[in-house]
């Protein structure tokens, strides 16, 4: 399983940065600035698309229990990625939001799969 982290580590390394950037966008933005808040999140979201892209090309984890904190993790992200789009493109507070609780929670499960199996 530790092979599997090291060869795939730069992946989940790849994901960290983009969510970090949309979270903190999201979180930086006053949500009573609607069009001040879609203009920073807006931008993050095709980052962290292709970044979890990039991670769903990884090999499958070689635990049974690990490859479903994987596919779980990347399917919140990815559920995350299409909120953030759908919420810029209309607008809508309440839909981004969801999509950065929705990032957050596939962290957490890639994070879990970290601690159970890393170094």
């Amino acid at each position: 399983m530790r092979e599997w982290l090291s060869a795939n580590g730069t992946v989940i390394e790849n994901l960290e940065s983009p969510r970090n950037n949309f979270v903190q966008a999201e979180l930086s933005c006053p949500a009573e600035t609607l069009s001040v808040y879609v203009a920073d999140v807006r931008p993050t979201c095709p980052a962290l698309a292709g970044a979890v892209s990039a991670a769903e090309g990884a090999s499958p984890f070689p635990d049974e229990a690990g490859e479903k904190d994987w596919t779980k993790g990347l399917a919140d992200y990815s559920a995350g990625v299409t909120d953030c789009t759908k919420g810029t493109a209309e607008q809508s507070l309440p839909l981004m939001q969801d999509g950065v609780a929705k990032v957050n929670t596939g962290q957490i499960e890639i994070a879990h799969l970290v601690d159970l199996f890393g170094p």
